[in-house]
């Protein structure tokens, strides 16, 4: 089963579904089960043979996790960071986590961040850099995460059979601030339905990201064709008035934009 894509309805900021004890966090909507503690700072070889050899919670199938997986865990809801529930994960002062997956609009064997602080969700880095480590097991699994079976394109709107969402398949040629964004989305009149259309959330619109794509934009092509490879709107709030975006550019990096700039548009409902 292809774990770069989700296999599950996006989870909430704010109020997570998880339960915990002293070594491992449950989350019942992912169905993931994360080391609770943070590992350590390790290259990248040395994270994957670490979880790889990781005995914990009476389980020896422990892996580093995938950039969506880890991406789950994120919290944009604590708008100043860490970007994590502090409950079930005690804080801690690592920034950066590495995940399995591999940068492929970067030269060489560059993989994947993802950053809990800061004005930047998640990037790319040399495997000899040292980041932190949260090892991850199990995880839901179904047979139509990966495209093109995940999406069923009518022609004006695109079906994501994995998050039950449906998508504005075309993007409109103008940009938008993000209240107008909002408001774009909240008066769109598409594929039958007058009404229900919003501004997806920055979790929401990760599972659009096709991490495997070496040149823009980091979308399916196939199911969502004309994708500009720039970056998209969320709906997902940061400090001091800045927005989450998506960039389709950079592999789906997620950054924080302010939200007087003119940026992307794709709704969804």
């Amino acid at each position: 089963m292809d774990r770069e894509w989700s296999h599950w309805a996006p989870p909430p900021d704010g109020p997570n579904a998880y339960t915990f004890d002293a070594d491992a966090v449950v989350d019942a909507v992912t169905g993931l089960t994360w080391q609770r503690e943070v590992a350590g700072l390790f290259s990248w070889a040395r994270a994957v043979s670490y979880c790889d050899d990781l005995e914990l919670a009476g389980q020896v199938d422990w892996r580093l996790p995938t950039r969506i997986e880890l991406l789950s865990v994120v919290d944009s809801a604590r708008v100043q960071g860490p970007y994590l529930n502090g409950v079930a994960f005690p804080e801690s002062p690592v920034s950066s986590f590495w995940t399995a997956t591999r940068a492929a609009n970067e030269p060489g064997e560059a993989r994947r961040t993802v950053r809990f602080v800061g004005a930047t969700g998640d990037l790319w880095d040399s495997p000899e850099t040292r980041h932190g480590v949260r090892c991850v097991r199990g995880g839901k699994l179904t047979a139509v995460a990966s495209p093109p079976a995940r999406f069923r394109a009518g022609a004006e709107t695109s079906f994501d059979e994995v998050t039950r969402l449906m998508w504005q398949l075309n993007v409109d040629a103008a940009r938008y601030d993000w209240m107008a964004a909002r408001s774009y989305c909240e008066g769109l009149r598409l594929g039958g339905f007058n009404g229900g259309w919003r501004l997806p959330t920055r979790k929401e619109l990760e599972t659009l990201v096709d991490v495997r794509r070496e040149t823009a934009p980091a979308s399916h092509v196939e199911s969502f064709p004309g994708t500009p490879g720039t970056p998209f709107w969320t709906s997902t709030v940061g400090p001091a008035a800045t927005a989450w975006t998506v960039d389709f550019g950079f592999g789906g990096s997620t950054s924080l934009n302010g939200v007087t700039n003119s940026i992307e548009v794709r709704c969804v409902r």
